[in-house]
């Protein structure tokens, strides 16, 4: 184990480099394409008993000509039944592939 959860703020002063640190098992899903890379960090929340639910923890994006890692955000809508009428929220992470 890569030290613990109360090691987390001191691993993260002497690396001000890193972005996202949050010491569990998981990857990177990543999305190249000539306008951006998407990298959303998927994570298991345990690991000892099969079945564990996976899910994307933080995304980030860096878009063609605006170097620089930038938080990605998605716009989720829902209808509401009601003609023209749809529920917006803003959600970190890589829509679905």
């Amino acid at each position: 184990m890569c030290g613990n959860r109360q090691e987390t703020p001191a691993i993260l002063a002497e690396n001000p480099h890193v972005k996202y640190f949050n010491n569990r098992r998981g990857y990177v899903r990543t999305r190249i394409t000539p306008r951006e890379v998407r990298a959303g960090f998927r994570g298991l929340d345990y690991v000892r008993t099969p079945g564990a639910p996976v899910s994307t923890k933080v995304s980030f994006v860096i878009e063609h000509r605006n170097p620089g890692l930038n938080k990605a955000q998605r716009i989720c809508t829902v209808p509401t039944g009601r003609p023209g009428v749809v529920l917006m929220s803003i959600e970190d992470g890589l829509a679905p592939a």
